[in-house]
């Protein structure tokens, strides 16, 4: 009878680890992006003003695009820097490609996608870090400083979710140590003689 019990925990450790916490995707949602710089409330991100590059950006027809996985979503161009925002699956991705030396002004990204609501997104990595990050409802917004800047640099930011576990994967996760326990506390699992 014990016999039948020594395969239930592999089989029960493996289940559990079939079943890891996914991540809700970004992909195929609308969003919408906002570029200002200090003192100008003007959207840089919509092409009406002339620095988004023709080609290459989402944002070339306006400042509501749909997340893709194989394109840039955003870009500014004004031939001093070159701003450019990826989202992806799950994060987002701002750069500052350097075209001159000096010093930039302090500028606000904002976006707004409903996939972001609920989201835990934070600050995950990049040389290029905001002096503000935060998330409200649908809306991410990052604030960055005045720096003195070399031409050639690139500076980023990642921004990302922290894995979002789907319930059902909860369970079965838990379910799972439960049975384990329960069958090795109650004799179910001891070695075979």
């Amino acid at each position: 009878m014990k016999k039948g019990f020594s395969f239930v925990l592999p089989a029960l450790l493996l289940s559990s680890l079939g079943s890891l916490p996914a991540c809700a995707s970004l992909i195929g949602s609308s969003v919408t992006g906002s570029l200002t710089f200090a003192g100008d409330p003007s959207n840089y991100f919509d092409p009406g003003y002339g620095f988004v590059p023709a080609s290459g950006y989402l944002n070339a027809s306006g400042t509501t695009v749909t997340v893709s996985g194989s394109a840039v979503e955003f870009g500014y161009d004004d031939g001093t820097t070159l701003v450019s925002a990826d989202l992806a699956a799950d994060q987002i991705a701002i750069s500052e490609q350097i075209e001159q030396s000096g010093s930039n002004n302090p500028f606000q990204i904002v976006f707004t996608d409903a996939a972001f609501a609920g989201l835990p997104f934070t600050v995950t990595g990049g040389n290029l870090v905001p002096t503000d990050f935060s998330i409200a409802g649908d809306t991410v917004t990052l604030d960055y400083a005045a720096n003195d800047v070399t031409a050639g640099e690139m500076l980023t930011t990642t921004v990302g979710p922290s894995p979002v576990p789907e319930p059902s994967t909860l369970v079965l996760t838990l379910t799972s140590v439960v049975a384990s326990f329960a069958l090795f506390a109650f004799g179910g699992l001891r070695p075979q003689a």
